[in-house]
């Protein structure tokens, strides 16, 4: 799903921040690995610089929905290690982030939102 720009502003607003607000995001990066292969795909990679405004106030309010600094490093169940997952890794300024979690774990929906946003803007 993509966010238009009245809808970016509203959800940054509602979680406390001002459309100027200029957050320490650099670039965020997906991979899909895992599977009955075990194989990683080429890694998703967008850098928040490239992004119009409209892109760049999604991906800032997508990640700070998925409440990406507080998150785990991996997510995990019973037998998710033969299905699908990512591996997810958000840049900040001054920290890297990565975040592991698959298909049927207990990982939150905001995580898959924003790797599905990722996968569209590669």
């Amino acid at each position: 799903m993509r966010l238009t720009t009245p809808a970016a502003l509203l959800g940054l607003l509602l979680l406390g921040c001002t459309p100027t607000s200029n957050t320490d995001l650099r670039s965020v990066e997906l991979t899909r690995i895992g599977g009955p292969a075990g194989a990683a795909s080429r890694p998703a990679r967008v850098e928040i610089d490239s992004l119009d405004t409209d892109d760049r106030i999604a991906l800032e309010g997508l990640v700070m929905t998925a409440d990406v600094p507080n998150q785990p490093r991996m997510y995990s169940a019973p037998g998710v290690g033969k299905t699908g997952g990512y591996q997810l890794t958000v840049q900040f300024t001054n920290h890297r982030q990565v975040i592991v979690f698959h298909d049927h774990d207990e990982h939150p929906q905001s995580l898959d939102r924003l790797a599905g946003w990722i996968e569209a803007h590669r």
